[in-house]
């Protein structure tokens, strides 16, 4: 409702503008013809004259370029509520498409950051410290690499842990872990028919928490696997 009333407003001051827009744009025309008579004959009023003429010019071509900035960030709005809208719209399909997935307890839609994004436990997909698929965690990914194969959109696969440091020879530390992880799924969905120049891989270890580490709640809602989808706002021409 907020954004209708908005664009109600800005279709309204958009006309002003561009009443504003002509009417500058006529006296700009005034000017520069009455500054070329100026410069036939320069004389020390004329020239007086020519300094204040040029003046205003310049600070008619200010307005016209305040005026028309103006303009054009009203008109992004076009661009931003068409992607609202379909954000909205996807997220939709989304819900309808996952819901049995959702249902299941095999995954959760969310929005994080104004980004949507599906949020994948690890308990699910991996044994604990590895970044080997469980038969179910395959099977869940293979189900999801279904449906994200439709749908034109950029893809960032990305690995989470809690806190607790990892005792393994394989890992590091629990960035290598995420970080592995979240290769392995960008692969096994690249596999499954999602394009690969759709797809990125990044692990955040337990620098990125949902949940407090603090209790055993929370970290099992940091071992996670995160897939977000990437806004695709039109850029201004």
């Amino acid at each position: 409702k907020d954004t209708e009333g908005l664009l109600a407003k800005r279709d309204a001051r958009i006309k002003q503008l561009d009443r504003e827009i002509a009417e500058v744009s006529e006296a700009l025309k005034r000017t520069k013809a009455e500054l070329a008579e100026v410069r036939k004959s320069l004389s020390a009023d004329l020239a007086a004259k020519e300094a204040m003429l040029e003046k205003q010019k310049a600070a008619l071509e200010a307005r016209m370029a305040e005026l028309q900035k103006t303009r054009a960030a009203l008109e992004e709005l076009d661009r931003i509520k068409a992607e609202m809208a379909r954000q909205k719209e996807l997220n939709d399909r989304l819900t309808r498409q996952f819901q049995k997935m959702i249902s299941a307890g095999q995954l959760k839609l969310v929005n994080r950051r104004g980004k949507l994004v599906i949020q994948l436990q690890s308990k699910i997909l991996f044994p604990s410290g590895k970044a080997e698929f469980t038969r179910e965690g395959e099977a869940t990914l293979l189900e999801l690499a279904a449906i994200l194969k439709s749908i034109d959109q950029h893809f960032q696969v990305a690995g989470h842990t809690d806190n607790i440091p990892i005792k393994s020879r394989r890992y590091a530390d629990n960035w290598a872990l995420s970080g592995h992880r979240a290769t392995t799924v960008a692969r096994l969905l690249h596999k499954a028919g999602v394009p690969g120049h759709r797809l990125s891989a990044a692990g955040f270890g337990e620098f990125d928490p949902v949940g407090s580490n603090e209790t055993e709640e929370g970290q099992a809602e940091n071992r996670r696997i995160e897939i977000t989808l990437l806004p695709s706002i039109p850029q201004p021409k």
